[in-house]
């Protein structure tokens, strides 16, 4: 089986307004897609409650780094009171949903994802000899950062598509 380390706790975001939520996957998938992640939907589920509908979407994406290094980011996006309401755009009707939404994202690395260190004794020790002494010490520290900085650049971008807060500082924008 393939080792999966957290790399950091996971970020989540809270939001109540009115959003397009086709708009917001859409850019969402486009997120993904411009870093060279495959975006899966793994579960989604509808429900129709008294107070509007209510979706919850388990979503991952991965994106293999090399032979032996994977990058595995969870979504979790739950929608609640959902109702569609008309509102006026740049003079256009448009029809927006208002609700409540909860995001969390996890990012994770798997290592030796192809699991190739797994078929013997011999073979499960060569693997353990080259993740603790020579993998561990280039991955941890040279890239550690850089899916942090992904992990937030992502939320700070979904909240800049909700409207939650203004842009944020820019140092960082095109480092990775």
């Amino acid at each position: 089986m393939a080792d999966t380390v957290d790399l950091f706790p996971p970020v989540y975001i809270k939001f109540k307004g009115v959003v397009d939520i086709q708009d917001f996957y859409k850019k969402l998938h486009d997120w993904f897609v411009r870093r060279k992640f495959e975006l899966h939907e793994q579960v989604y589920k509808a429900k129709q409650t008294d107070f509007g509908q209510e979706d919850e979407n388990f979503w991952y994406a991965q994106r293999r780094e090399n032979w032996y290094h994977m990058v595995y980011m969870n979504l979790y996006i739950w929608t609640r009171k959902q109702r569609d309401v008309e509102v006026i755009k740049d003079g256009k009707k448009k029809t927006l949903q208002k609700m409540e939404f909860y995001i969390c994202i996890k990012t994770l690395w798997i290592l030796d994802w192809q699991n190739l260190f797994q078929d013997s004794d011999f073979t499960r020790k060569i693997g353990k000899f080259f993740h603790n002494v020579i993998y561990d010490n280039e991955w941890f520290v040279l890239n550690w950062d850089k899916f942090y900085y992904y992990t937030i650049k992502l939320q700070e971008e979904i909240k800049e598509w909700l409207g939650m807060e203004a842009r944020s500082h820019e140092a960082y924008i095109d480092m990775w």
